[in-house]
């Protein structure tokens, strides 16, 4: 990010990688969401757009979840 030289994207950048790393944390998992999107990928490829939605909406409700537990630990500290 800092070798871009541009502010912009580290200013925005930086707090969606601690959210990140909680993320990681709060999961106990590198690969979170890999899963999901693995899932929405599937959906696309057999051209099922009910299904590609539908696992698309499962993906960010467990972004939320993960979120907002990430979001808790960091304001926790």
């Amino acid at each position: 990010m800092r070798a871009a030289h541009n502010p912009f994207i580290e200013m925005v950048l930086d707090p969606l990688m601690e959210v990140f790393l909680q993320q990681i944390k709060v999961t106990n998992t590198f690969n979170t969401g890999w899963e999901a999107h693995r899932n929405i990928f599937i959906e696309i490829q057999a051209h099922n757009p009910v299904g590609a939605r539908q696992a698309v909406r499962r993906l960010m409700k467990m972004t939320l979840t993960d979120s907002r537990k990430a979001l808790s630990n960091i304001n926790a500290v």
